[in-house]
Protein backbone atom coordinates (compact mmCIF):
# COMPACT_ATOMS: atom_id res chain seq x y z
CA UNK A 1 0.00 0.00 0.00
CA UNK A 2 2.96 2.55 0.62
CA UNK A 3 4.04 1.77 -2.76
CA UNK A 4 1.04 2.84 -4.05
CA UNK A 5 0.67 6.12 -2.28
CA UNK A 6 4.46 6.83 -2.90
CA UNK A 7 3.79 6.51 -7.12
CA UNK A 8 0.39 8.28 -6.62
CA UNK A 9 2.61 11.36 -4.96
CA UNK A 10 5.01 11.38 -7.53
CA UNK A 11 2.78 11.25 -10.62
CA UNK A 12 0.26 14.05 -9.47
CA UNK A 13 3.34 16.12 -7.88
CA UNK A 14 4.82 15.67 -11.35
CA UNK A 15 1.53 16.83 -13.38
CA UNK A 16 1.37 19.82 -10.69
CA UNK A 17 5.18 20.78 -11.95
CA UNK A 18 4.34 20.00 -15.65
CA UNK A 19 1.18 22.15 -15.40
CA UNK A 20 2.52 24.95 -13.45
CA UNK A 21 5.79 25.32 -15.35
CA UNK A 22 4.06 24.88 -18.99
CA UNK A 23 1.92 28.26 -17.94
CA UNK A 24 5.15 30.41 -16.64
CA UNK A 25 6.04 33.16 -19.27
CA UNK A 26 2.70 32.61 -20.78
CA UNK A 27 0.68 34.67 -18.33
CA UNK A 28 -1.41 36.73 -20.60
CA UNK A 29 -2.67 33.42 -22.35
CA UNK A 30 -3.44 31.99 -18.84
CA UNK A 31 -5.44 35.29 -18.04
CA UNK A 32 -7.34 35.09 -21.47
CA UNK A 33 -8.10 31.21 -20.62
CA UNK A 34 -9.18 32.25 -16.74
CA UNK A 35 -11.20 35.24 -17.91
CA UNK A 36 -12.96 32.89 -20.97
CA UNK A 37 -14.87 31.08 -17.87
CA UNK A 38 -16.48 34.96 -16.33
CA UNK A 39 -16.38 33.53 -12.96
CA UNK A 40 -13.66 35.99 -11.60
CA UNK A 41 -13.35 40.24 -11.21
CA UNK A 42 -11.23 41.34 -14.07
CA UNK A 43 -9.26 42.80 -11.31
CA UNK A 44 -7.97 39.81 -9.86
CA UNK A 45 -6.95 37.68 -12.59
CA UNK A 46 -4.04 38.99 -13.97
CA UNK A 47 -2.48 38.29 -10.38
CA UNK A 48 -3.89 34.63 -10.59
CA UNK A 49 -2.52 34.00 -13.62
CA UNK A 50 1.12 35.35 -12.24
CA UNK A 51 0.76 33.41 -8.80
CA UNK A 52 -1.21 30.08 -9.99
CA UNK A 53 1.71 28.49 -11.96
CA UNK A 54 4.68 28.71 -9.11
CA UNK A 55 2.13 27.49 -6.59
CA UNK A 56 1.08 24.72 -8.48
CA UNK A 57 4.93 24.03 -8.75
CA UNK A 58 5.08 24.83 -4.93
CA UNK A 59 2.55 21.82 -4.53
CA UNK A 60 3.91 19.37 -6.99
CA UNK A 61 7.29 19.84 -5.32
CA UNK A 62 5.58 19.36 -1.37
CA UNK A 63 3.60 16.29 -2.97
CA UNK A 64 6.61 14.59 -4.43
CA UNK A 65 9.07 15.72 -1.14
CA UNK A 66 7.09 13.92 1.12
CA UNK A 67 6.07 16.82 3.68
CA UNK A 68 2.23 15.88 3.28
CA UNK A 69 3.04 13.06 5.50
CA UNK A 70 3.36 13.23 9.33
CA UNK A 71 6.22 14.75 10.39
CA UNK A 72 8.93 13.16 11.62
CA UNK A 73 12.08 15.50 13.46
CA UNK A 74 14.43 15.58 10.65
CA UNK A 75 11.50 16.65 8.25
CA UNK A 76 9.71 18.88 10.70
CA UNK A 77 12.46 21.21 10.14
CA UNK A 78 12.87 20.51 5.70
CA UNK A 79 9.46 21.42 5.23
CA UNK A 80 9.33 24.54 7.52
CA UNK A 81 12.64 25.93 5.61
CA UNK A 82 11.15 24.32 2.60
CA UNK A 83 8.00 25.94 2.66
CA UNK A 84 9.49 29.60 3.56
CA UNK A 85 12.18 29.94 1.37
CA UNK A 86 10.06 31.33 -1.34
CA UNK A 87 8.84 34.10 0.77
CA UNK A 88 12.23 35.33 0.70
CA UNK A 89 12.85 38.95 -0.26
CA UNK A 90 15.25 38.42 -2.78
CA UNK A 91 12.42 36.59 -4.60
CA UNK A 92 10.02 39.36 -5.38
CA UNK A 93 13.49 42.20 -6.08
CA UNK A 94 13.01 42.80 -9.59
Amino acid sequence: MSWLVLILRIVLGAIFIVAGGSKIGHADVFAAQIAGFRLLAPAVIAPIAIALPFLEILLGIYLISGCSRAPRPGRRSYCSVSSTLPLHPRWFAG
